[in-house]
């Protein structure tokens, strides 16, 4: 996250590893959608990019409070400190752009310095090439995801809570990460097992001997 903090795209990629939220439902976060005082975050709108009468462009929906991906979580304390940091940042880039600043998004809280929303795509991309440029293992920006929901189930939160926090429509999809847990612990357990197998049958040597 360090390496992040020095791009463009650190509060898109913190939120998004933070939350676990996917790429359009963190482009898509407004400001009013955020609970300063309630300490609060909603996710109730996403932010895509689609092609519209052949041609490429954002494309905006709004969720019903039915739908499993509407969804309020806890403000953290440091979320709230970094999106207040932005909120300066981006009166700082108003009136250095001045006339040619785009004030179409303004509601919204992933902006590029001229005002522009920030393109999904872009957040993709640029990810990929600041784990290049530090010589970084390569992940998508969506396993920042999955780390979140094998982290919630490695530390003992219930598969029914990481459905309801993701935002999974299905208990089954969610549970997959209790599955990916349990596999990594058969890994441990079998190199734990191998390693003791062995020493047991050098000590039995040793005793033969």
């Amino acid at each position: 996250m360090e390496i992040i903090k020095t791009t463009p795209i650190e509060l898109p990629v913190i939120i998004a590893g933070v939350y676990g939220l996917r790429r359009e439902e963190v482009i898509g976060i407004k400001w009013n959608a955020i609970d300063f005082k309630a300490k609060t975050l909603t996710i109730r709108h996403t932010v895509g990019r689609g092609k519209i009468d052949g041609i490429t462009q954002f494309i905006f929906k709004d969720r019903a409070k039915s739908n499993s991906g509407y969804r309020t979580l806890p403000l953290f304390d440091f979320i709230a400190d970094l999106l207040n940091i932005y909120k300066n940042k981006y009166e700082e880039y108003k009136k250095f752009y001045g006339n040619t600043y785009c004030n179409d998004y303004k509601y919204y809280i992933c902006l590029m310095e001229n005002g522009e929303l920030m393109k999904p795509g872009y957040v993709t991309q640029t990810f990929s090439k600041v784990l290049d440029s530090n010589n970084l293992r390569h992940i998508r920006l969506h396993d920042l995801r999955h780390s979140c929901g094998t982290l919630l189930i490695q530390n003992g939160v219930p598969v029914k809570d990481i459905q309801i926090w993701l935002g999974h429509s299905n208990f089954q999809t969610a549970l997959r990460y209790a599955h990916a847990d349990i596999e990594n612990k058969k890994i441990s357990a079998s190199v734990i097992s191998d390693k003791l197998a062995l020493d047991i049958k050098n000590t039995k040597k040793e005793q033969i001997t």
